[in-house]
């Protein structure tokens, strides 16, 4: 695999390159063939390199509102300006037990993953941070699932329909007081076949040369490491909803 250090080092070159070609050129259009794949190719790696990375996450109480905050403030910069980005924090001081680039990490894919689901990027896109409502019935319904199975099915999705919606739970959603971060968009949305696999490793809706395959799997493995659940709603042609829920802080 070519490292991050490498690519690094040719997108450095070819925006010096870059430099020397009249804009609107055809050598101008090569360099920026070049820079492009060279950011995607970099991206992919850096998503191979954190879906294989083993070490224990360090964490530490963090407010689950401050972190989607400043992974939404980076999010802003890449997204079209046709997106309507919009953010509710109606807890704004609840905390959480985690590793904050993590969970930064698990906000800033299913974002980015939202707004690539509008068409042509017109649309919008909702964050919304709260404590866990017990009494919606999707939270009930979850429960009563009860405790994935042990073993490789431990992170397997599992789904219901209730209402004409098709919901699918992947983990447990954690006992005793719980927060949540939720993306909503108005995009696409999800066919219930496609729900079953969109978290298996290199598994992608999107065009070939714009996705990796590895958003949705590296979210599951960092919200499940933490002990929490991923709850997703989606019909297709009616956008989608992916809420990440995590064990609050005690005391």
């Amino acid at each position: 695999m070519i490292s991050t250090t490498l690519l690094s080092v040719i997108l450095g070159l070819s925006e010096l390159l870059q430099d020397h070609v009249q804009p609107g050129s055809e050598p101008d259009d090569v360099v920026n063939r070049i820079i492009a794949s060279g950011k995607r190719g970099r991206a992919l790696t850096r998503q191979i390199l954190e879906f294989s990375r083993a070490e224990p996450a360090s964490r530490t109480p963090v407010s689950l509102g401050q972190v989607a905050c400043e992974a939404l403030d980076l999010v802003r910069v890449v997204l079209r300006p046709c997106t309507d980005l919009s953010v509710d924090l109606r807890a704004p001081n609840a905390t959480i037990v985690a590793d904050k680039g993590q969970i930064a990490q698990v906000i800033t894919n299913l974002t980015i993953n939202a707004s690539d689901s509008l068409p042509d990027g017109v649309g919008r896109v909702g964050l919304t941070v709260d404590v866990t409502d017990e009494l919606r019935p999707e939270i009930a319904a979850a429960r009563a699932m009860g405790p994935p199975p042990d073993g490789a099915q431990r992170a397997a999705p599992r789904s219901w329909s209730s209402g004409g919606i098709t919901w699918t739970l992947v983990g447990a959603v954690p006992e005793g007081p719980s927060l949540s971060a939720a993306i909503h968009d108005t995009g696409a949305g999800i066919s219930d076949a496609q729900l079953q696999q969109i978290f298996e490793p290199y598994y992608t809706t999107k065009p070939q040369d714009s996705g990796t395959g590895l958003g949705l799997a590296i979210a599951r493995r960092i919200v499940l490491d933490h002990g929490g659940a991923m709850l997703v709603r989606s019909r297709a042609g009616l956008g989608s909803t992916f809420e990440m829920i995590l064990p609050a802080a005690r005391g």
